[in-house]
């Protein structure tokens, strides 16, 4: 059984995008800055590595409806909640275009 809360689960199965000006505010968000845009989605929809996090690491993602870091501990499986805050980002840098085409996504993260 999963510890996920139904307000994470019924956030997580909605789009955001219900218009043309939905679209195009999102559209305009990702391309004014891709990094914040997509790193705001990707920690509370991915599970990424914590090694800092116990023992052995933990696996969190964040949980606005707690406004933690939940997941599980990497050895046991064990239930997590941590309080990074919500500005906390589990990588170095989102998004690294120094190279186009070849861009780099979430540099420093483990997922």
């Amino acid at each position: 059984m999963s510890n996920v809360s139904n307000a994470a689960l019924a956030q997580a199965q909605t789009n955001p995008v219900r218009s043309r000006a939905d679209w195009e505010r999102q559209r305009a968000a990702a391309a004014a800055d891709p990094g914040a845009f997509h790193g705001a989605i990707a920690k509370r929809q991915i599970h990424w590595f914590i090694a800092s996090i116990g023992e052995h690491g933990a696996w969190l993602t964040f949980d606005d409806a707690r406004a933690l870091w939940t997941g599980w501990d990497a050895a046991r499986g064990a239930p997590v909640s941590v309080d990074l805050g919500e500005a906390f980002e589990p990588w170095q840098r989102a998004f690294n275009a120094d190279d186009p085409p070849h861009w780099k996504w979430f540099e420093g993260g483990c997922t």
